[in-house]
C-alpha cells in the first residue's frame, strides 16, 4: 500500500507526502492517535516514500519490493 491509497485522513496523507518529498527530513517522527487509526500502516507508507531514491515522495508501489 502507498500513501495515495489511504483515504480516511487526506490532510495527514498530504502532509506526509510533502514531508517525504522534502530535502529537510527530521531524524524522528511520532505517529500517535486513536486506536482506530492505523498508525503502523501510515508509518510504513511514509518510510517507503522516503526511501524511494528514484521517485521520492511519490506513490510508487515497486519502489521497495522487499518492504511489504
Amino acid at each position: 500500500m502507498v500513501l495515495g491509497e489511504i483515504d480516511n485522513n487526506n490532510k495527514l496523507v498530504e502532509r506526509l507526502r510533502y514531508l517525504s518529498a522534502s530535502e529537510n527530513l527530521f531524524h524522528a517522527y511520532v505517529f500517535e492517535g486513536d486506536s482506530c487509526v492505523n498508525k503502523a500502516l501510515l508509518a510504513d507508507c511514509f518510510i517507503k516514500a522516503i526511501l524511494c531514491e528514484n521517485h521520492r515522495g511519490m506513490d510508487v508501489k515497486s519502489a521497495l519490493p522487499a518492504i511489504k
